[in-house]
C-alpha cells in the first residue's frame, strides 16, 4: 500500500509518498499463537533508511505504521516551515449567500478549501448552522485532497 507523509508547517503541499508492506509471518511466533506480521517502509529517498518493524499483532498495525511514519517524517528535509495562519475559506456556495427566492426544499453545498495546503482541515471541527439550528450531525462531509465538501439535504428530501 502507498501512503502520504507531508508537515503541516510545509507551505507548499508537499507530500512524500511511503511505500508500506506488511507481511504474515510465522503463526506460531507469539506465545498465544497470535498471527505476527513484519511491516517494511520505504520512501526510496537516499539517505533515508527503511523502516522495518518485527512482531506486529494485528492489533498493533496500524499504531505501528503511524510510529514508523513518525521515524520516516523525522528524517526527512521539509525546507523552510511557515506557520499556519489562514483559516480556510469558502470556495463555493449553493445557494449563494443572501440568495433570496430559495425553495426550502433546497440542499446546500460548501466546498472549504485550505490556502495553507498541507495543513488539512480538521473535520471534527466544523459546524454547519441554517437558520440558527445545529444541521452538523445531518450533514454529509466529503474530504478530498486541500479541500472538504460539505453536502445538506433537509428532512422533505431524505425520508
Amino acid at each position: 500500500m502507498r501512503k502520504n507523509l507531508f508537515n503541516a508547517k510545509t507551505p507548499h503541499g508537499i507530500r512524500v509518498p511511503v511505500s508500506v508492506n506488511i507481511i504474515q509471518a510465522d503463526l506460531r511466533s507469539s506465545q498465544d499463537g497470535e498471527i505476527l506480521f513484519l511491516i517494511s517502509m520505504s520512501t526510496g529517498i537516499p539517505g533515508i533508511d527503511d523502516v522495518i518493524i518485527k512482531d506486529v499483532t494485528q492489533d498493533s498495525i496500524k499504531h505501528e505504521i503511524a510510529k514508523g511514519m513518525s521515524t520516516i517524517a523525522s528524517k526527512i528535509d521539509w525546507g523552510n516551515l511557515e506557520n499556519d495562519i489562514k483559516a480556510p475559506y469558502i470556495k463555493k456556495i449553493q445557494p449563494k449567500n443572501l440568495d433570496t427566492n430559495v425553495p426550502i426544499t433546497s440542499s446546500v453545498y460548501i466546498k472549504l478549501k485550505d490556502s495553507f495546503p498541507a495543513s488539512a482541515i480538521k473535520l471534527s471541527s466544523i459546524k454547519l448552522f441554517a437558520n440558527n439550528i445545529d444541521i452538523t450531525s445531518e450533514t454529509i462531509i466529503k474530504e478530498k485532497e486541500f479541500e472538504v465538501d460539505l453536502t445538506w439535504y433537509p428532512k422533505i428530501l431524505r425520508n
